[in-house]
């Protein structure tokens, strides 16, 4: 409801928080989210009753075996009212609640494997350039940096017509094309 009560609960939800109906229902929502998550929770609830644009929020919930996990909450009103209210009733939503903990630790490793790869091309001492397949460069490493007399920023989003002469960037265009067209080393 508008205060954040639970009024209604399914048994995917109760099971999802591993909880009885009677320590769910009739009680604050807020109860069941991470006390690090409640503040955000509470901020975006009121503007959920008061404005038709997205409703939706990722955070984390709490089950009764201590478990942290995210979750993604879509909310509707829960009525066909479009202010969610029935005839006479309080206003009212619909939470949908998604686990998402698979998601947000694929995520997670997916950002650290970014940073490991980002480590290891930062310090390679040898050259290390990432190109499109316009010849537009995506990333470099210092060492390249310091041929170019540049600055990957500055780097980034332009081709070797930028820094060298015309022939020896059609020759590098060349060599590029078929690096390309070789394929994967090992295959």
């Amino acid at each position: 409801d508008e205060v954040g009560m639970v009024r209604q609960a399914n048994e995917t939800f109760l099971q999802m928080l591993g909880r009885k109906r009677e320590n769910v229902v009739a009680r604050p929502f807020t109860d069941c989210i991470e006390a690090e998550d409640r503040p955000v929770f509470v901020g975006r609830f009121g503007a959920f009753f008061r404005s038709p644009a997205e409703k939706s929020m990722e955070l984390r919930m709490r089950s009764s075996r201590e478990k942290s996990f995210h979750v993604r909450i879509e909310a509707s009103a829960a009525s066909d009212i479009e202010d969610g209210r029935g005839p006479g009733e309080e206003p009212r939503l619909s939470l949908v609640i998604s686990d998402i903990s698979e998601r947000r630790q694929a995520e997670l490793r997916l950002e650290q494997e970014r940073l490991l790869l980002r480590s290891l091309f930062q310090t390679i001492p040898d050259l290390v350039w990432l190109k499109d397949p316009n010849g537009v460069f995506l990333a470099c490493n210092p060492p390249f940096e310091r041929l170019y007399g540049a600055k990957e920023e500055q780097i980034v989003g332009r081709t070797d017509f930028d820094f060298v002469d015309a022939e020896t960037a059609v020759f590098f265009r060349q060599k590029d094309r078929e690096a390309a067209a070789a394929g994967p080393i090992g295959r």
